[in-house]
């Protein structure tokens, strides 16, 4: 009897045994690996500026051309032998000749590509030509060889680039490079009109991001 007892006792201190091994496997014999992570992106800045003014935002003022505002004499010196014009109105006659510069700068965080497209309005037919490098002129701006102002790169965050296209009003109809069925006579019918013929050049300046 008192050895039945001793091995209940063991059954029972064997059982106790087992479920303590258990509860403590249980609780500590795991394998348990946690992380955290996070990352964070923000949205490229996009800015590009023409003349100074920054484009392509709303609100902000259009960027203005002073395309004649310097006009040249047939020697390239400040024009003396025409009436300097006032305000917004610029005076041009046979054998004046000017420039006008168009300044881009990219402060955006991607690369860009820019392209100029220039577009003439001539009320009266004036003869002038134009020239991308002051040496081959053509009859119109249509004319021109756009290749330079198509398509080119502008870097992020400091690019710059200006674009120049020259005018002239040859002086006379007779000169060799005259625009095309210019003469004399012609120019000074444009001078006698009652209205007087004016000539707009519109540029229109587009910047893309490079992919």
């Amino acid at each position: 009897m008192k050895k039945n007892k001793t091995m209940r006792l063991a059954s029972g201190l064997l059982v106790a045994v087992l479920l303590t091994t258990c509860a403590i496997s249980g609780t500590f014999a795991k394998y348990v690996s946690d992380a955290t992570n996070s990352d964070t992106a923000r949205v490229a800045k996009w800015s590009i500026e023409v003349e100074g003014e920054e484009i392509g935002v709303a609100g902000d003022p259009v960027v203005a051309f002073d395309l004649f505002e310097t006009v040249k004499d047939t020697a390239g010196a400040d024009e003396a032998d025409v009436k300097v014009g006032t305000g917004d109105e610029h005076i041009i006659a046979p054998g004046t000749s000017g420039s006008f510069a168009i300044d881009i700068a990219n402060k955006s965080e991607v690369n860009a590509k820019y392209t100029i497209a220039l577009e003439e309005t001539n009320t009266g037919n004036i003869p002038l030509q134009y020239s991308v490098d002051g040496t081959t002129w053509k009859d119109s701006i249509a004319e021109l060889v756009m290749t330079d102002l198509t398509n080119q790169d502008i870097a992020m965050g400091t690019g710059t680039a200006t674009e120049t296209v020259h005018w002239r009003w040859v002086f006379e109809g007779t000169t060799p490079g005259a625009h095309a069925g210019q003469t004399d006579e012609t120019d000074t019918a444009l001078g006698n009109a009652t209205t007087a013929a004016t000539v707009t050049i519109k540029a229109t300046i587009t910047v893309t991001q490079v992919d």
